[in-house]
């Protein structure tokens, strides 16, 4: 398998015009500060479709941000020459084969790396506010509720918390920790970054 990664000149891969990934300037800009801060960490799978030329199966956005980089080529795995549904199978698989993330130890990650990190919004998929929304939610005694029953999921361009409480002044206190005051109808409350 150790033969398959190769490094291929930029100028003999050609992006997948399938390509199902949505288009994100904010993120573009984080992915190409996040590249040219770190070098590529992450490889680009590749197929081969004639002699000179390789389509990128999944690394699309990576490879849009080293060539505005000006990487002269990219460490690749190579699939060889495999048919366009395999292809297409590979880039599902390997994008949409994602584990559930669970927030508050996200939080105390980011916590732990903002004492030696500045602007990691320029190169993380957060922003300013969202990493901070984060670190805050250190602050409330997240040990007082069953993990369960708190569920933080980021859908487009906000998260949903759903948090349940045993009783109002519970959630109250966690309101409060969130840094949201002045809400008329504090039994639902949704939170928009």
């Amino acid at each position: 398998m150790i033969e398959n990664y190769v490094e291929i000149p930029i100028d003999r891969l050609v992006k997948a015009v399938w390509n199902y990934k949505k288009d994100d300037e904010i993120k573009k800009e984080k992915l190409k500060n996040n590249i040219a801060e770190n070098g590529q960490i992450e490889n680009i799978i590749v197929r081969i479709i004639d002699e000179e030329k390789y389509e990128v199966v999944n690394g699309n956005h990576r490879y849009d941000a080293m060539l505005e980089l000006g990487f002269p080529s990219i460490v690749c795995y190579n699939m060889g020459n495999i048919t366009l549904a395999h292809a297409k199978k590979i880039a599902i698989e390997t994008n949409e084969t994602k584990f559930e993330t669970d927030h508050i130890l996200l939080a105390q990650t980011i916590k732990d790396i903002t004492e030696e990190f500045d602007n990691l919004a320029d190169t993380m998929p957060f922003s300013e506010q969202e990493i901070d929304s984060y670190v805050n939610l250190l602050d409330f005694d997240w040990n007082q509720f069953d993990r369960d029953a708190v569920d933080i999921e980021k859908t487009g361009d906000h998260f949903e918390i759903i948090i349940k409480t045993a009783s109002q002044k519970k959630m109250n206190e966690c309101l409060e920790a969130l840094g949201i005051e002045d809400i008329k109808d504090k039994k639902k409350v949704e939170l928009i970054w």
